[in-house]
Protein backbone atom coordinates (compact mmCIF):
# COMPACT_ATOMS: atom_id res chain seq x y z
CA UNK A 1 0.00 0.00 0.00
CA UNK A 2 1.76 3.21 -0.98
CA UNK A 3 0.90 6.18 1.30
CA UNK A 4 0.60 9.82 0.42
CA UNK A 5 1.42 12.54 2.51
CA UNK A 6 -0.56 15.81 2.99
CA UNK A 7 2.57 17.85 2.39
CA UNK A 8 1.79 21.76 1.12
CA UNK A 9 2.22 22.17 -2.55
CA UNK A 10 3.68 25.44 -3.13
CA UNK A 11 2.88 26.81 -6.48
CA UNK A 12 4.39 29.53 -8.06
CA UNK A 13 2.94 31.96 -10.59
CA UNK A 14 4.49 33.12 -13.43
CA UNK A 15 5.70 36.41 -12.17
CA UNK A 16 7.71 34.78 -9.45
CA UNK A 17 9.64 32.44 -12.05
CA UNK A 18 13.20 33.31 -12.22
CA UNK A 19 13.15 35.42 -8.66
CA UNK A 20 15.74 34.14 -5.70
CA UNK A 21 13.56 31.91 -3.75
CA UNK A 22 16.02 31.50 -0.77
CA UNK A 23 18.32 35.01 -0.92
CA UNK A 24 20.12 34.31 2.37
CA UNK A 25 21.49 31.09 0.80
CA UNK A 26 22.28 33.25 -2.09
CA UNK A 27 24.42 35.39 -0.07
CA UNK A 28 26.58 32.44 1.46
CA UNK A 29 29.92 32.38 -0.35
CA UNK A 30 31.08 29.13 -2.62
CA UNK A 31 34.56 27.95 -1.29
CA UNK A 32 36.65 26.21 -4.29
CA UNK A 33 39.62 26.29 -2.68
CA UNK A 34 39.68 22.62 -1.97
CA UNK A 35 39.39 22.17 -5.86
CA UNK A 36 42.50 22.79 -7.15
CA UNK A 37 43.97 20.67 -10.28
CA UNK A 38 47.39 22.34 -11.17
CA UNK A 39 45.85 26.39 -12.47
CA UNK A 40 42.74 24.85 -12.50
CA UNK A 41 39.78 25.77 -10.63
CA UNK A 42 35.61 25.64 -10.79
CA UNK A 43 33.89 28.74 -12.28
CA UNK A 44 30.51 30.24 -11.82
CA UNK A 45 27.74 31.00 -14.97
CA UNK A 46 25.27 33.27 -13.81
CA UNK A 47 21.98 32.38 -15.58
CA UNK A 48 21.52 29.34 -18.01
CA UNK A 49 18.26 29.10 -20.12
CA UNK A 50 17.56 26.13 -21.99
CA UNK A 51 15.04 26.35 -24.92
CA UNK A 52 13.53 22.99 -24.67
CA UNK A 53 17.10 21.54 -26.02
CA UNK A 54 16.99 23.68 -29.51
CA UNK A 55 19.13 26.84 -27.70
CA UNK A 56 21.12 27.34 -24.87
CA UNK A 57 21.67 30.74 -23.26
CA UNK A 58 24.86 31.22 -20.82
CA UNK A 59 24.72 34.85 -18.70
CA UNK A 60 27.76 36.25 -17.08
CA UNK A 61 27.20 38.91 -14.57
CA UNK A 62 30.25 41.97 -14.20
CA UNK A 63 29.66 44.78 -11.85
CA UNK A 64 30.70 48.10 -14.11
CA UNK A 65 33.10 47.89 -16.75
CA UNK A 66 35.03 45.02 -15.61
CA UNK A 67 34.64 41.88 -18.22
CA UNK A 68 35.63 38.32 -17.69
CA UNK A 69 38.70 36.69 -16.52
CA UNK A 70 40.60 35.03 -19.26
CA UNK A 71 39.62 31.07 -17.48
CA UNK A 72 35.61 32.17 -17.83
CA UNK A 73 35.82 32.91 -20.88
CA UNK A 74 37.33 29.67 -22.29
CA UNK A 75 34.83 28.17 -20.34
CA UNK A 76 32.04 29.93 -21.98
CA UNK A 77 33.89 29.53 -25.78
CA UNK A 78 33.86 25.65 -24.74
CA UNK A 79 30.13 25.57 -24.04
CA UNK A 80 28.97 27.66 -26.59
CA UNK A 81 31.25 25.66 -29.07
CA UNK A 82 31.06 22.64 -28.26
CA UNK A 83 27.02 22.59 -27.39
CA UNK A 84 25.27 20.03 -29.99
CA UNK A 85 22.70 22.68 -30.46
CA UNK A 86 22.95 26.55 -31.30
CA UNK A 87 24.72 28.37 -27.71
CA UNK A 88 24.99 31.62 -26.85
CA UNK A 89 27.15 33.36 -24.14
CA UNK A 90 25.93 36.94 -22.85
CA UNK A 91 28.63 39.16 -20.54
CA UNK A 92 26.63 41.99 -19.33
CA UNK A 93 27.54 44.87 -17.03
CA UNK A 94 25.32 46.27 -14.23
CA UNK A 95 25.97 49.37 -11.54
CA UNK A 96 23.65 47.95 -8.87
CA UNK A 97 24.70 48.74 -5.42
CA UNK A 98 25.50 45.13 -2.78
CA UNK A 99 22.25 44.06 -1.19
CA UNK A 100 20.16 45.17 -3.79
CA UNK A 101 19.01 42.64 -6.50
CA UNK A 102 20.79 42.76 -9.67
CA UNK A 103 17.13 43.28 -12.90
CA UNK A 104 19.54 41.39 -15.39
CA UNK A 105 16.93 41.43 -18.19
CA UNK A 106 18.18 45.18 -18.39
CA UNK A 107 21.31 44.20 -17.54
CA UNK A 108 23.97 45.76 -20.83
CA UNK A 109 25.48 43.46 -22.89
CA UNK A 110 28.96 44.16 -23.12
CA UNK A 111 29.59 41.59 -25.56
CA UNK A 112 28.36 38.12 -26.24
CA UNK A 113 29.40 34.93 -28.01
CA UNK A 114 27.75 33.59 -31.23
CA UNK A 115 28.97 31.10 -33.83
CA UNK A 116 31.91 30.26 -32.74
CA UNK A 117 33.38 34.51 -32.59
CA UNK A 118 33.18 37.06 -29.37
CA UNK A 119 30.72 40.04 -30.57
CA UNK A 120 30.26 43.57 -29.37
CA UNK A 121 26.98 45.29 -29.90
CA UNK A 122 27.26 48.32 -31.96
CA UNK A 123 24.05 50.29 -30.14
CA UNK A 124 22.65 49.83 -26.11
CA UNK A 125 21.50 46.28 -25.92
CA UNK A 126 19.97 45.11 -22.65
CA UNK A 127 19.84 41.18 -22.38
CA UNK A 128 16.58 40.35 -22.78
CA UNK A 129 16.73 41.96 -26.07
CA UNK A 130 20.26 40.55 -26.66
CA UNK A 131 18.42 37.20 -26.42
CA UNK A 132 15.10 37.55 -28.11
CA UNK A 133 17.69 38.51 -31.06
CA UNK A 134 19.41 35.00 -30.69
CA UNK A 135 15.99 33.60 -30.35
CA UNK A 136 14.68 34.97 -33.58
CA UNK A 137 17.72 33.78 -35.23
CA UNK A 138 16.95 29.84 -34.29
CA UNK A 139 12.94 30.24 -34.07
CA UNK A 140 11.98 32.02 -36.89
CA UNK A 141 8.39 33.32 -37.03
CA UNK A 142 6.05 30.50 -37.88
CA UNK A 143 3.80 33.32 -39.04
CA UNK A 144 5.96 34.64 -41.40
CA UNK A 145 7.06 31.17 -42.97
CA UNK A 146 2.97 30.67 -43.03
CA UNK A 147 2.69 34.26 -44.81
CA UNK A 148 5.11 33.40 -47.10
CA UNK A 149 3.68 30.06 -47.66
CA UNK A 150 0.65 31.44 -48.52
CA UNK A 151 2.05 34.49 -51.33
CA UNK A 152 3.42 31.69 -53.16
CA UNK A 153 0.42 29.59 -52.93
CA UNK A 154 -1.67 32.37 -54.35
CA UNK A 155 1.15 33.08 -57.19
CA UNK A 156 0.89 29.44 -58.36
CA UNK A 157 -2.64 29.39 -58.57
CA UNK A 158 -2.56 32.90 -60.06
CA UNK A 159 -0.32 31.52 -62.48
CA UNK A 160 -2.49 28.40 -63.21
CA UNK A 161 -5.79 30.44 -63.68
CA UNK A 162 -3.68 32.82 -66.53
CA UNK A 163 -5.84 32.90 -69.64
CA UNK A 164 -5.25 30.39 -71.90
CA UNK A 165 -6.42 29.58 -75.40
CA UNK A 166 -9.31 27.69 -76.44
CA UNK A 167 -7.11 24.66 -77.73
CA UNK A 168 -4.79 25.00 -74.69
CA UNK A 169 -8.19 24.70 -72.33
CA UNK A 170 -10.35 22.11 -74.39
CA UNK A 171 -7.35 20.36 -75.98
CA UNK A 172 -8.83 20.57 -79.08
Amino acid sequence: MVRRSRQKVRCFAMSERGAIRNPARRLQLADFTGLLWGRKTPTDIDGFLDFDGRLFVFIEGKHGDRGIDRGQEWALERLCDKATVPAAAFVVTHNTPIGRPIDYANASVMNYRWQGRWLRPLTALRLRDGIERIRRIVFPNPLDEHVEWIAAYEEEERKSWAPRTAKEMWGS
